[in-house]
């Protein structure tokens, strides 16, 4: 029996038995930082790859046993030939399309518009075993996987989008003076966070879309071979 008074609650044991409380297993996303790499051989006028390497944040709390292993998915899709209001949209602040003329079709340009899964094995223990994909697992500097609630990362290992899955075409290719040519990719990532206890109990963590642009702004000539740019607006929660 549960009695509510004085805006406490009081539990009651009847005729010799207990009553137990427990909260569900609760998870929840903190921050997603993900260092997206986009490198240039302006010689080429074409993006030579493109690669993500998120570190992903999460608490938990109510996990009687702690937390005993993950899931990670991370899917990407891609949107090539945008107009130039849908690449300045995808510029960080202040930077704005320098060249005057837009391409928007590209040679041996492709599409990508269903998601790919960029985590070949998405199953790994608190150490990061089993899961090449992942570099690192960490509990946060007053946690433990141990406890029933804490705060931890998890730091992906760099991910190539510019091949296998994804055509080197779904990128600016062949982009010459005066031109410009972008990509958007859309980054979703969700993480499971599973109790070691008998059940199997887990909670779902689905964070926030991330989207970047992948885009060639080419004003002039004047590039150096093998320049690399890196996106650090590409945050998100």
């Amino acid at each position: 029996m549960l009695k509510i008074g004085s805006g406490a609650v009081f539990g009651t044991a009847i005729g010799g038995g207990t009553i137990l409380y427990a909260s569900q297993p609760a998870a929840a996303a903190t921050q997603v930082d993900t260092a997206a790499t986009v490198e240039l051989d302006s010689n080429q006028q074409d993006v030579t790859a493109v690669t993500i390497a998120p570190d992903i944040g999460f608490e938990w709390s109510d996990f009687s046993n702690g937390v005993s292993d993950f899931q990670l998915d991370v899917d990407v899709t891609t949107q090539a030939g945008l107009d130039e209001q849908a690449m300045n949209d995808l510029l960080p602040d202040g930077q704005s399309i320098d060249a005057g003329t837009i391409v928007t079709s590209w040679n041996n340009q492709s599409s990508k518009t269903s998601a790919v899964d960029v985590v070949s094995s998405s199953e790994f223990g608190t150490d990061g075993s089993g899961n090449s994909d992942v570099d690192d697992v960490t509990a946060g500097s007053d946690s433990s996987f141990t406890d029933a609630s804490g705060t931890g990362t998890v730091n992906l290992a760099e991910q190539s989008i510019a091949s296998s899955s994804f055509s080197p075409g779904l990128y600016p290719q062949g982009i010459g003076d005066d031109e410009a040519a972008g990509t958007r990719v859309t980054i979703n990532i969700t993480l499971d966070v599973r109790d070691g206890s008998s059940g199997g109990s887990e909670a779902t963590i689905t964070y926030d879309t991330i989207e970047y642009g992948v885009i060639v702004d080419n004003p002039s000539s004047g590039g150096t071979e093998g320049e690399t740019t890196l996106n650090s607006d590409a945050s998100g929660e």
